[in-house]
């Protein structure tokens, strides 16, 4: 009786394998896609060279030099599989670059092309804190303040919060900065573990299109802004 419920399991088995096998040859096998930045996306990465180098001062005409550390482009890839078998590679799009200013401070931008139903997601570094951005959903996905952070689920229908995210994330049409008048611009206000931050840690930034950081506005409410 052992034998034979085992031969019949087997056989299940290795029908159950063949009909998958069969489906994918339905569905011509191996299925692949390439998520590109959606239009004018690509603009939030500094792409100019000319702004490789950028000059910020505060209030009490501190300056801050920042200049391009690190850059890489390329589209990363991902697949799933069905016993063992590929049968998805997808590839996404992704630009990232890291600055650091003459006093050791970092500003990391990253952009990844989004898959539906999701957008492309701006992912922002800059001193004590951390968030990424969905342009689809116009919603902050995560927010990172020292090791302390909150993040959503990424389901088929969309977010789900374990825990709500106040920070908030507004696009502003236009910013002037002395004589400098930036078109679109993001910013940014930190909402969250706020009881952690320094003085000295940043709370709000602003990042203009073409031109990447602009502005921001520590703990303290000392503006930075750029030259």
């Amino acid at each position: 009786m052992v034998n034979i419920t085992y031969g019949m399991n087997k056989l299940i088995t290795i029908a159950g394998l063949l009909l998958v096998l069969t489906a994918c040859g339905e569905n011509h096998g191996l299925k692949e896609e390439t998520f590109l930045f959606a239009e004018g996306n690509a603009d939030w990465i500094i792409t100019d060279s000319t702004r490789y180098q950028f000059i910020m001062q505060d209030a009490n005409e501190i300056s801050y030099g920042f200049s391009l550390k690190d850059s890489s482009y390329y589209f990363g890839k991902s697949w799933s599989s069905i016993l063992g078998i590929t049968t998805h590679i997808s590839y996404k799009e992704y630009h990232y670059q890291n600055f650091i200013s003459n006093y050791g401070q970092s500003f990391h931008l990253s952009l990844t092309a989004g898959f539906p139903p999701y957008g492309d997601d701006l992912y922002i570094d800059l001193g004590d804190i951390a968030f990424s951005y969905d342009f689809v959903y116009e919603t902050i996905s995560r927010v990172n303040v020292f090791d302390h952070h909150k993040s959503s689920i990424m389901t088929d229908k969309g977010y789900e919060q374990d825990e709500e995210i106040f920070s908030k994330v507004e696009i502003l049409n236009n910013l002037t900065i002395g004589d400098t008048a930036y078109g679109t611009v993001l910013h940014f206000k930190l909402e969250d573990f706020t009881e952690e931050l320094y003085k000295h840690s940043v709370k709000e930034i602003f990042i203009a299109k073409n031109f990447g950081l602009v502005k921001y506005v520590l703990n303290s409410g000392l503006e930075v802004v750029r030259l």
